[in-house]
């Protein structure tokens, strides 16, 4: 999940399905303490709704969001919105997961297409993601917004053998 130094560590928030750590709850200790720091992990370093790529845990101080760089919210992390989205309804974080992260779902329907890149402690948002984006995260845009996610809108060409419509 991500790289130990002395007094940190880095993780990728996307590395770990929050179905998974729920599912190894079964098997009590240490796995429920493993999903409740996983669950943080993910709600407390996207304060503006998008997850960071990667994010450092100081020892006495918590999650650190302000790097030496700014914490970008782009292609590693495009796995937690499709995480969250394939979260079944009994689980009873996914809508909070989904509140969390709604400000995503917003901007592409809003905008058409998801944004490359964020800046997690902002919430700015640069750049037009690729189509790439759109596929893995179908099943949170349908989700977070409760209805089927209209990519008609979406300012690329596809290939005729896959229509954007048949995506989500």
């Amino acid at each position: 999940m991500g790289f130990a130094e002395d007094n940190s560590w880095r993780f990728n928030p996307s590395y770990l399905p929050p179905t998974l750590a729920q599912y190894f709850t079964r098997f009590g200790a240490p796995w429920t303490t493993l999903r409740e720091t996983n669950q943080r992990l993910l709600l407390e370093t996207a304060p503006k709704g998008f997850s960071p790529d990667w994010v450092r845990y100081e020892k006495d101080k918590g999650w650190q969001l302000k790097a030496e760089k700014t914490l970008i919210s782009s292609y590693d992390a495009i796995r937690v919105y499709m995480w969250v989205g394939m979260m079944p309804d009994s689980d009873p974080q996914k809508a909070r997961m989904l509140n969390r992260f709604k400000p995503m779902a917003t901007f592409t329907e809003k905008n058409g297409y998801p944004p490359e890149k964020v800046d997690v402690a902002t919430g700015k948002a640069q750049g037009k993601g690729p189509v790439g984006f759109l596929p893995p995260c179908c099943p949170f845009y349908k989700t977070a917004m409760r209805r089927p996610f209209s990519a008609s809108a979406w300012p690329i060409t596809f290939p005729a053998a896959m229509p954007i419509t048949t995506m989500c």
